[in-house]
Parts: C-alpha cells; structure tokens; sequence
C-alpha cells in the first residue's frame, strides 16, 4: 500500500503537518513523569479509552472509541508495548509508511488515535510547563531547553 500524504495532511489537521504532530507528542513523552503516569501497555490503553470516551452519557464517541481501540489491539497484536512504542513505529514518515503497510488499518484511524493521544490522553505543554519549580535553576534550564 501506498500512503496519500494529501490525505494524511488533512487527517492531521488542525495541526499543521504530520511532522508537528508527532513532535508535539514526542516533546510531551519526553517527560519522564508523564511516561510513567502514562506507561499503559496496549490492554490498558484500550480500556482507558472506553472509559474517558466510552462513557459519555450523551454517547457521542461511539464510533470514534471503537475506531482507536483496533489500532491499539493492533499494536498489541504486532507486539507494541505500550504508546511509546507505537511513537517509535510512526515517529517519521518513513516510520507511518512501514507502520501503515504492516498494520493493515486504516490511515484515517491511525492518524486519529495519534491526535487522541495529544488532545486528550496526554497533558498539554501549557500544563506541563505550570509543573516546573521557578526557583530551582536546574529545572528551568530542563524546561527552556524542551521548548527549543
């Protein structure tokens, strides 16, 4: 298979690039506390998804929840072990070309369960940055050299 690169552009949207994208997923899972909170293997990350989504009582995600969830059996089915894994499979083009030609799933799904992971798993950057001691200098120094 071939990957539509016009079409994975559209599917990152409104990120600007599917290079911005993974960046900005690598940059927050390059903080090892949210490694650790978030470390869940593929089975976890399924039933956290049916809970934060799933749950919805005005059922809203029906579709998208069950969508996200085979890329994840998926990854558990190649072996994946957890979100950085699947990061490291995906992590450039060349990676999201492999990945989509083994994988057998649709790019719509695979792109979507990365943006799940950025708009809704993993905590944002604004966050993060609201974590740092302002008076320890070595922790500042950590932080400003993550934005560069």
């Amino acid at each position: 298979m071939s990957v539509n690169w016009a079409e994975v552009d559209e599917f990152v949207k409104p990120t600007p690039s599917y290079e911005k994208l993974i960046g900005e997923i690598a940059g927050i899972w390059s903080y090892g506390f949210v490694r650790e909170i978030y470390g869940h293997d593929m089975g976890e990350a399924v039933d956290y998804l049916e809970r934060l989504m799933g749950g919805d009582p005005r059922a809203r995600f029906g579709e998208t929840v069950e969508r996200y969830c085979s890329v994840f059996r998926r990854l558990a089915e190649m072996g994946v072990d957890g979100y950085g894994g699947f990061l490291d499979r995906v992590r450039d083009r060349e990676g999201l070309e492999r990945f989509y030609d083994a994988s057998g799933l649709p790019m719509r799904d695979i792109i979507g369960s990365l943006r799940y992971l950025l708009r809704w798993l993993l905590p944002s950057r604004i966050y993060l940055s609201q974590l740092i001691d302002r008076e320890d200098t070595t922790q500042r120094a950590r932080a400003r050299s993550r934005r560069a």
